[in-house]
């Protein structure tokens, strides 16, 4: 028996890495500093619903974010300057509608078979290239949460933010299924932040996407791959005030932001999953501690596989 278990197991796993290959990407995923939580005793999600089944569902806004000042290889085929990055807009990226079922290892694919079918999530994709420039943004004071809200405050004229509110996200691990007029999670994806600036790092730091570090008395600039909020501008009045989006602090907060587009769409969906997570499960003592170990709070990502950290999330791989 024990030799027949170990066989299942050999072959699930085996199976699972050949399945998900396309998550392959090996580049480490770098966040600023979070909280430690307590571990988790009961079942489901800690700031939003790890089961979403027999009809119900998350769905989620993704919007893919260019710089209006943007140079970096501009002719990039994945995502060209000025473009909406084609390959990945609508079941590229996640699956639009509950009854897609996409087995193409997109987002919604991912959370169905990491979750053993008890985790449905979908969404829309939307292209914004910002009003204003880097330097622009700079002069301005404005840092990441406020260029969210402004990107969010132009959508809101376009489309309604009600289908994105599905869930009462009562308290941590007490989620209901119905609308409590607060957006529940939004992904924003940039292409690029200074990449293609005299100086990467110190720009992202003026602009909120990174951070600085004294070593030996030198200031030491980079640029984070994500960051489980919005960016910590506090609340959006959107659908003419009938609903909100929390652009606060990590915590029951509105969303995610992924700031490394450049690296291909391998990465955005590792990230994605990542950031993510610490909604779904929680801060700094969710991360393994160890490089290379597969997991969606993996520091290091050579494959996005196992939920393995899902401990009280009701789906434990």
């Amino acid at each position: 028996m024990k030799t027949l278990l170990i066989f299942l197991i050999a072959l699930t796993l085996s199976s699972v890495t050949e399945y998900f290959a396309q998550y392959s990407v090996e580049k480490e995923i770098v966040e600023p500093s979070m909280v430690t939580l307590t571990t988790p005793q009961q079942p489901g999600g800690r700031y939003i619903t790890s089961i979403a089944e027999n009809g119900k569902y998350v769905k989620v806004l993704i919007v893919y974010v260019q710089f209006k000042d943007d140079n970096w290889d501009t002719t990039w085929s994945e995502w060209p300057k000025n473009s909406a990055p084609t390959g990945w807009m609508n079941t590229g990226i996640i699956d639009q509608t509950v009854n897609q079922n996409s087995t193409n290892q997109n987002l919604t694919h991912y959370y169905t078979v990491m979750s053993k079918g008890h985790y449905k999530v979908i969404g829309n994709t939307y292209h914004k290239i910002t009003t204003n420039t880097r330097a622009e943004y700079i002069s301005m004071g404005y840092q990441r949460g406020q260029i969210n809200k402004q990107i969010l405050q132009e959508l809101d004229a376009s489309i309604s933010f009600s289908t994105y509110d599905n869930w009462n996200k009562i308290g941590e691990f007490n989620h209901a299924w119905g609308t409590d007029g607060e957006v529940d999670m939004i992904w924003m994806v940039y292409r690029n932040i200074d990449n293609d600036l005299l100086n990467p790092g110190y720009t992202a730091w003026q602009m909120g996407f990174g951070q600085r570090d004294l070593d030996n008395g030198q200031w030491v600039y980079s640029r984070w791959s994500g960051e489980a909020s919005l960016g910590w501008a506090g609340i959006l009045s959107v659908d003419g005030g009938q609903r909100t989006i929390d652009l606060g602090s990590y915590g029951l907060v509105s969303g995610i932001t992924m700031m490394e587009g450049y690296h291909g769409l391998g990465h955005v969906k590792n990230v994605i999953i990542h950031e993510f997570g610490h909604h779904l499960i929680g801060g700094s003592e969710a991360h393994f501690t160890e490089y290379g170990l597969w997991g969606m709070m993996g520091g290091w990502v050579p494959e996005v596989l196992l939920s393995t950290r899902m401990r009280g999330s009701a789906w434990v791989g």
